[in-house]
């Protein structure tokens, strides 16, 4: 599962992914021409933040403007379905203090699917050049878009690039009236610009498999019994530093269906993981204040001796590897409520997820959703997710509390144009075993957006 080719940087740009596009859209095993639907979106509107840039002290606000331009591009032909979603998010300043809040973040999705008599063959890939900020605390739910924290980085706030890629392919095959296998793999690589070193990011690569067979008990119930595996690589090359993890696990879930609006998804398992850290590590005995209580801070490669060089280092070092592993108890819980205006979720599950902070973590997280027509015009949703990160093993014991709640009101005026006003709070915790200011403590940011959003009814 590890990867350990050198890492590249990825070009800039969409590319690739036109370029995948290209070569499905001329392989269409229907011989009839493709129906086509493109819809266009543009939005443009005012945002305030009280706190852009998390900082703990010193905090300064800024007002900007924020422009949105994204097309939703379907193309299917029978039995196949390609469907392309660019996006870019313009962010522009009028003060020239907050210059560094300004990125122009580019998104592109790809989704391919293909069906047969019993299978179902996908293939999702995903593109983004996104700011820092964007990445870890800004808008989320957008096209493109993940979810914050999943790959957090330093409550430091830094002017640089998170540049992502990732492709999925994914099997589903129907193996009886009552039960279903499903198959799936991915790979992604994480890259930052690099205009300074001091922000404690890693590039990393990603992979995971997953295998399943789902049973149905009947109409109302059905079983899961899931196995994965995945590998991270996460290294600086002008440190020296290089944590490398495989994790093995297994899961089992069980789904209750209530009614055609309510169903409830339980899930239970375990996952183990093995890491090798090679860089630059103290002796655990004398120790070495600077670096002692955090083996994953860069420091350059001539520090890491093995054997330890005596005449040259004013400490005792002790190998530049240490290896150990970890197991861990995943589980989940979901329900999910639907009816002909709104639509509502609750989850609570733990799971390991990859970080730039050059290990991986685990993630305990609360996550409520509601979505709501109040008329044929006036439309809501209020979300919420808190979650609780944890390094995987003891090299470290890093901490990240995270919360976030967001609400948007929404009016529809035409067919085509919207109007919509937003509030999200945002609260970011992290206790850091690097004793540094910027690293520790709690930062706060208030968001309040209001704009104007065009929307297409489709050109075929």
């Amino acid at each position: 599962m590890l990867h350990t080719s050198p890492i590249r940087p990825q070009p800039r740009g969409w590319p690739w992914s036109l370029g995948i596009l290209i070569l499905i859209g001329g392989y269409a095993p229907e011989s009839h021409p493709a129906a086509w639907d493109v819809k266009p979106t543009l939005g443009v509107g005012a945002r305030y933040e009280s706190n852009p840039r998390m900082q703990r002290r010193n905090e300064r606000d800024a007002l900007g403007t924020v422009v949105n331009a994204a097309l939703d591009i379907t193309a299917a032909t029978g039995r196949t379905t390609v469907i392309l979603k660019p996006k870019v998010r313009l962010n522009f300043y009028p003060d020239k203090a907050d210059s560094d809040l300004e990125n122009d973040d580019r998104y592109l999705d790809l989704l391919v699917e293909h069906e047969t008599a019993q299978s179902v063959y996908g293939l999702a890939a995903s593109y983004s050049d996104v700011s820092i900020r964007t990445s870890e605390l800004a808008d989320t739910g957008g096209p493109g878009a993940p979810p914050p924290g999943n790959d957090s980085g330093a409550l430091l706030f830094v002017d640089q690039t998170r540049e992502l890629w990732s492709v999925t392919p994914s099997w589903r095959y129907q193996l009886s009236a009552r039960n279903v296998v499903l198959a799936s793999a991915s790979y992604s690589e994480v890259t930052f610009s690099k205009e300074t070193e001091v922000t404690n990011l890693f590039d990393y690569k990603s992979s995971d498999a997953v295998l399943s067979l789902q049973h149905m008990l009947s109409e109302a119930d059905s079983v899961s019994i899931e196995l994965t595996a995945a590998g991270f690589k996460s290294e600086t090359p002008s440190s020296g530093l290089v944590n490398e993890t495989t994790s093995y696990g297994a899961n089992a879930s069980f789904t209750h269906a209530f009614s055609d609006t309510l169903d409830v998804t339980a899930q239970v398992g375990s996952e183990k993981s093995t890491f090798d850290v090679t860089g630059f590590f103290p002796d655990e005995a004398t120790g070495n204040p600077l670096t002692d209580l955090n083996p994953f801070f860069p420091t350059p490669k001539f520090m890491c001796t093995d054997p330890p060089d005596q005449a040259f280092l004013p400490f005792n070092f002790v190998p530049c590897t240490r290896s150990d592993s970890d197991t861990n108890l995943l589980y989940g819980i979901s329900l999910n409520k639907s009816t002909e205006r709104a639509n509502m979720n609750i989850s609570l599950d733990r799971s390991i997820y990859p970080n730039s902070r050059g290990s991986t973590v685990v993630q305990d997280t609360l996550r409520f959703f509601w979505r709501q027509n109040f008329s044929a015009r006036w439309s809501g949703t209020l979300s919420l997710n808190a979650y609780q990160q944890t390094d995987v093993g003891e090299l470290t014991d890093r901490e990240r509390d995270f919360f976030r709640a967001d609400l948007t009101l929404q009016w529809q005026w035409t067919k085509r144009w919207y109007f919509r006003g937003r509030y999200a709070f945002v609260r970011d915790n992290q206790k850091d075993n690097i004793r540094a200011i910027f690293s520790n403590g709690s930062a706060d940011n208030q968001l309040v957006y209001v704009g104007i959003e065009y929307r297409g009814l489709g050109l075929k």
